[in-house]
């Protein structure tokens, strides 16, 4: 009895860890797939030049990315056999687990470009702040659900935002771009959530005061507002660096590979800058065309969040589509210099180990989401199924 007992409960376990779905979103993983291929063609097309010249291999950057979509892509699958319940469990967990690393990063991490937001683990480096933003997902959507009465009170409200905006602010202390996308990703999960929309005005007014404040409190940062209201300054090389290359690649482009920009005019051309070598080579079809399978990727988000089967699991899912979107409009705005210079990759385009791998276990979320939607046909069938059996 005993053991058949414990054969029982592993079983359960079994059950819930890793539930049977009836429905996988396929398109979903192949635009993802899609987004990761061109990246790797524009991640070798942009640093083909300086990789060379640094490291002696032109196929440096183009390696160290396709490990890391080999890392994201094993995150991805795993992320999308586990139950997505489970992180409603462990969001709180996880959260004080990623608020600590947060903390010693602040302090101890490796500084680059003005501000400390790296650990190194022996040779490798990560970033922390990357897996922070879906970790705030997890939260919001957990005590959205949990505390959805308190929505409709203030006070309730800025339980639920106090917790990820502390966070959004301990990172935006180092990186204030990231800082924002946490808080967005935050306030995203819950407009959707609440029941008092328009609570939405006064939360942007006091997060546009933040960020303008800690602007002020940098150097780096004020230099970025100035290279942003004027290019043609000395703090604007970068930022004019990369309009000339979106300026001179026309309706069609240069063509694959024959950008002149990225060979050591545009810094950090396979990261941040990396849109304006899309324009510059594939001119303003191929940009048109990545914007369209993104936004056909935030469709299919879209999809699986109305289709979840529960409030958690869309809440979730609507967090990722946020982050996915409004880093997108983020870092492009930056190429195009709409918005000031700031450190976020193009999601799925851009070189970078952890914001790959964080974007793609965000992925596998989804696609865990999307295994236990019902589709249409065998709602029907069920529907059926229960009227022959009430008849007999």
């Amino acid at each position: 009895m005993k053991s058949k007992r414990r054969s029982y409960d592993i079983k359960s376990i079994r059950e819930y860890l890793f539930p049977k779905g009836t429905y996988f979103d396929f398109p979903t993983l192949f635009i993802v797939l899609a987004l990761c291929l061109f990246g790797l063609i524009m991640v070798y097309s942009a640093s083909s030049f300086v990789a060379k010249r640094d490291t002696g291999s032109s196929n440096y950057y183009l390696m160290k990315q396709l490990r890391n979509i080999g890392v994201g892509l094993f995150a991805l699958i795993v992320a999308s056999k586990l139950n997505y319940k489970l992180w409603k469990i462990l969001a709180p967990y996880l959260y004080v687990f990623i608020g600590f690393i947060v903390l010693f990063t602040v302090f101890m991490g490796i500084a680059s470009h003005g501000s400390a937001r790296w650990l190194g683990v022996g040779s490798a480096t990560f970033q922390p702040s990357e897996f922070a933003k879906v970790i705030v997902a997890m939260l919001v959507a957990q005590m959205c659900c949990n505390w959805y009465q308190n929505l409709y009170t203030v006070k309730g409200t800025i339980k639920v935002l106090a917790f990820p905006l502390v966070l959004a602010g301990l990172i935006a202390k180092e990186n204030l771009s990231t800082g924002i996308v946490c808080a967005v990703i935050a306030i995203v999960i819950w407009f959707i959530a609440t029941p008092h929309p328009w609570w939405l005005i006064p939360i942007m007014l006091m997060g546009l005061l933040a960020a303008i404040a800690l602007t002020a409190m940098e150097d780096y940062r004020k230099a970025r507002i100035t290279a942003w209201r004027n290019p043609m300054s000395e703090e604007g090389y970068q930022v004019r660096q990369s309009l000339y290359a979106v300026g001179s690649g026309g309706f069609f482009g240069r063509g694959l590979g024959q950008s002149l920009q990225k060979n050591g005019f545009i810094p950090e051309a396979q990261n941040d800058m990396i849109f304006s070598i899309i324009c510059e080579e594939l001119g303003i079809v191929g940009a048109v065309g990545l914007l369209i399978v993104i936004a056909m990727l935030i469709m299919r988000l879209l999809f699986i969040a109305n289709g979840a089967p529960d409030r958690f699991g869309a809440l979730l899912v609507s967090g990722i589509m946020g982050h996915i979107a409004v880093q997108t409009l983020i870092n492009i705005g930056v190429n195009v210099n709409l918005i000031p210079n700031t450190g976020v990759p193009l999601p799925f385009i851009s070189y970078g180990g952890s914001s790959m791998i964080a974007l793609l276990f965000e992925i596998g979320i989804c696609l865990s989401v999307s295994r236990q939607i019902v589709p249409e046909g065998t709602l029907r069938m069920m529907k059926r199924k229960q009227e022959l059996e009430a008849r007999q």
